[in-house]
């Protein structure tokens, strides 16, 4: 289990974590202050890219499978929120 974000309060990235391209649960928990979390991998070209179908505008689950890859999440359009996340 990694824990990507704990009660992250702004917009902005997670630490990154490695992915080793085996499915995953994405689980985010708590408020997410009206804002979206998306899982990004990094391309090999070294810049961030949204994993498609990654999306959540509120808490919950979500399998994730990708290649293997730099994984971060990124919360965008936020306000008040207090989101903790973990990859499982």
């Amino acid at each position: 289990m990694i824990k990507l974000f704990d009660q992250q309060q702004a917009n902005g990235h997670s630490e990154t974590a490695n992915y080793h391209s085996r499915p995953a649960w994405l689980v985010v928990a708590g408020n997410l202050g009206g804002g979206t979390v998306s899982a990004q991998i990094q391309a090999p070209d070294g810049t961030w890219v949204d994993l498609v179908g990654s999306s959540q505008n509120a808490a919950g689950a979500q399998l994730l499978q990708a290649p293997k890859a730099r994984l971060r999440l990124h919360l965008q359009g936020a306000s008040s929120a207090k989101v903790s996340a973990w990859l499982i």
